[in-house]
């Protein structure tokens, strides 16, 4: 089996939220700088569902950085080790009750890891780290300013801008079509209060 029923909810807990492993390494290209932000609440729920999955036998190599990658953390363009970058305990909540509200949609932004490709200011650009498509400009200030909440939500279900071009693959919208309604109102409303910034202010 895995390593799920060998986690306590510490280890669990110091792997997720501050991408440290239980050797005390820091862990590669886990998105801790995100999930820092999940309620307790959320965290005792992904533990549990980690810990009902039936073990499965699967020996994995060992793992191996390659050339690319390697240059590219050493030039500090690529945050491989987001341990790194978290510095003490995020501010977050014991629970959260979800609703078709800003404040719970700015709650899915940060856990769903918007800002790790948008900027932290989320008005997108070229990101740093290995060649790919730069991240678009979701303020008010940019295209996504222009559109309807269903032309919004539409997109984050099929994949389609409003005038039909699809999106880059690096945008997970086959995930992001899995929210509901409420998250998706949610998110929306969120965005609305977003400062508009130009483009590629990250």
């Amino acid at each position: 089996g895995g390593v799920g029923a060998q986690l306590t909810p510490a280890v669990f807990e110091r792997a997720v939220r501050h991408g440290v492993g239980p050797d005390g390494r820091a862990l590669r290209i886990m998105p801790a700088e995100s999930y820092q932000f999940l309620t307790d609440d959320d965290l005792a729920a992904v533990a549990a569902y980690v810990r009902s999955r039936p073990p499965v036998d699967h020996e994995l190599p060992a793992s191996s950085l390659r050339l690319l990658p390697r240059a590219l953390m050493l030039a500090g363009a690529m945050p491989l080790l987001p341990a790194e970058g978290i510095a003490g305990a995020a501010p977050r909540a014991m629970t959260i009750t979800p609703s078709p509200t800003g404040a719970y949609g700015e709650y899915l932004a940060n856990v769903g890891g918007c800002k790790g490709c948008h900027g932290e200011h989320l008005s997108g650009g070229p990101r740093g780290g290995p060649p790919g498509p730069p991240a678009a400009n979701l303020t008010p200030g940019g295209q996504l300013g222009k559109w309807t909440e269903q032309q919004f939500v539409s997109t984050l279900r099929t994949g389609k801008r409003p005038d039909g071009t699809p999106l880059s693959e690096a945008m997970p919208w086959r995930r992001t079509g899995l929210m509901t309604d409420d998250e998706m109102h949610a998110v929306w409303q969120y965005l609305r209060t977003v400062p508009a910034r130009p483009y590629g202010g990250r």
